[in-house]
């Protein structure tokens, strides 16, 4: 909320403490999760929150050393722990969070698929070297986002090291297998896995250019089973699986194969 106060609902990995005494850890109304909080980003095991003082806390799934405290857990934390300090912006991954600090510098923590080393985790938070005249952008599933100075939005991934650059004039950019992208112009598009129909082009065959979604976007959100969008005027569309009533339509179906209407903000 405008307030720096988090709220959450779902499994309690990652709500931090707030779910610790309700029976099976599952909240179904959204819980103040923290407060004092000016950014957040959550994945499929942990989130991380972003405070006002530049700190930068998180709750959840330590099992690959992703929260940055020096050892591996494999008790979920559901009390906040400190990932780092004089932190800019931060982001959680696969298994990883990455961090942009107040002085340029970028570090990440947690399951080391950049490395050589297959396996390995990286257990405090490590300096990463970033490609000559790029600055990271984001992360998901094993694969880094950048910038440049232009506004050319990169990729990295473990199968492809070297960054290459994917579209012009990026706004935004959410990802986990799917991909959905925010141009400066409002025009959004989706590619990648296209499972449950997560990309939106009628289909589930996975998508290897980029799909045209929809002009007047504001923002984007992509999940494991479906992907979202926010219109300039305040209508949310959703596409993809529906197992857990995640398109929240009020009825259960396996999935919708393109972008419907889900519900408007005032």
């Amino acid at each position: 909320m405008e307030n720096g106060v988090v709220c959450g609902r779902g499994n309690w990995y990652q709500l931090c403490d707030a779910a610790t005494d309700i029976p099976g850890g599952f909240v179904h109304f959204p819980v103040v999760v923290m407060t004092g909080v000016k950014s957040f980003s959550t994945s499929g095991d942990c989130s991380i929150f972003l405070k006002e003082n530049c700190d930068l806390f998180g709750c959840g799934q330590d099992d690959r050393g992703q929260l940055g405290q020096g050892s591996i857990s494999y008790v979920s934390r559901t009390t906040p722990v400190l990932v780092n300090t004089n932190v800019k912006s931060a982001w959680a991954g696969d298994n990883h969070v990455l961090m942009e600090l107040l002085n340029g510098s970028t570090f990440v923590t947690g399951y080391a698929w950049w490395s050589t080393v297959t396996g390995a985790s990286q257990v405090i938070p490590k300096e990463q070297a970033l490609p000559e005249g790029l600055k990271p952008f984001g992360t998901a599933h094993r694969k880094f986002w950048y910038t440049d100075a232009q506004g050319t939005l990169y990729g990295q991934s473990r199968s492809s090291p070297r960054p290459a650059p994917v579209v012009h004039n990026i706004q935004a950019v959410a990802s986990f297998l799917t991909t959905v992208f925010l141009l400066k112009n409002g025009t959004a598009y989706t590619s990648g896995d296209n499972a449950y129909g997560k990309v939106g082009d009628g289909s589930t065959s996975r998508r290897c250019g980029l799909y045209w979604v929809m002009d007047h976007v504001q923002a984007v959100a992509a999940g494991y089973y479906a992907s979202y969008l926010i219109a300039e005027d305040g209508t949310v569309y959703g596409s993809g699986g529906n197992h857990y009533y995640q398109l929240g339509n009020s009825s259960y179906r396996p999935q919708s194969l393109s972008f419907v209407k889900l519900l408007t903000i005032d």
